[in-house]
């Protein structure tokens, strides 16, 4: 998991949703580049589905974290 914050940190990695409207988010929003796990159990639900643009986005911040 990669957590969202409405807050733009501007740490390594970061990166803006650009579609964040379709992807049913109240606010533009960022990929924080922290990857974590949690259990199944503590999501509550699905705000939305991701942009093509925006899972690339992800991705790079996932590269930029992992260093591939």
């Amino acid at each position: 998991m990669m957590p969202l914050s409405t807050r733009a940190g501007g740490y390594f990695g970061d990166r803006p949703l650009v579609d964040w409207r379709a992807a049913g988010l109240p606010s533009p929003t960022h990929i924080k580049a922290v990857v974590q796990t949690i259990p199944q159990s503590s999501i509550i639900g699905r705000y939305g589905r991701l942009a093509t643009l925006d899972v690339q986005q992800v991705r790079d911040a996932l590269a930029d974290v992992i260093a591939i």
